[in-house]
């Protein structure tokens, strides 16, 4: 019985100390655009890469680093054999391919707040139904703009092609990896707000 009861217990105090780590970390509405990543030899579009923007909030009582972040990137699919819908991992982007922090070595100090960027890399070159969709932007900008890194604003988009970007992160997530003298190494996981990266059109 002595053994039950601990199992009890581990299983009740489990969620809400998740809960209580979740709250250091809110994204907000980024202001940023996604930028695609042009190769002029290839004629593509190799890369996009969407803003993340996060506030971590220190509630401990010990300055608060932020260490690493992952990106994990899924997409939903039916499972036959549990004759389901389910989430399938599709990759993992670690610390290096996350494009950048602001201010990553600095620390949050007890009571605070700071911001932060991450932007995810997807890779588009492989991906001739993306090449297809957005061939007019695609013919527009290769065309008119010397740079091969291009700002994409939800304005010269149509709403298909935003629904397709929608997409492409609505079922991702980000597992950030925070230190703390007061909680030691811990790790908060949470799942990307697609409104708050790209707003859906009327």
């Amino acid at each position: 019985r002595k053994h039950m009861i601990r199992f009890f217990l581990i299983i009740v105090f489990f969620p809400f100390m998740g809960l209580a780590s979740q709250e250091q970390i809110v994204q907000k509405v980024s202001e940023r655009f996604p930028t695609f990543g042009y190769n002029s030899n290839k004629e593509k579009v190799v890369w996009i890469d969407f803003p993340i923007e996060i506030i971590i909030r220190n509630k401990t009582n010990s300055n608060l680093f932020a260490n690493s972040a992952s990106y994990y990137g899924y997409v939903k699919h039916f499972d036959i054999h549990h004759k389901r819908w389910d989430y399938r991992l599709l990759y993992i982007c670690n610390k290096d391919s996350i494009i950048g922090y602001v201010d990553n070595n600095s620390y949050i100090s007890p009571g605070n707040e700071k911001e932060y960027l991450i932007l995810t890399r997807h890779p588009m070159e492989k991906k001739e139904e993306f090449q297809k969709i957005f061939k007019n932007i695609i013919d527009e900008k290769s065309s008119s703009m010397t740079s091969s890194i291009w700002k994409v604003s939800s304005s010269i988009l149509s709403n298909y092609q935003i629904k397709y970007l929608r997409r492409m992160i609505s079922n991702d997530s980000i597992r950030i990896k925070l230190y703390s003298e007061e909680k030691d190494v811990h790790y908060i996981n949470i799942p990307i707000d697609v409104d708050k990266v790209l707003p859906e059109t009327n």
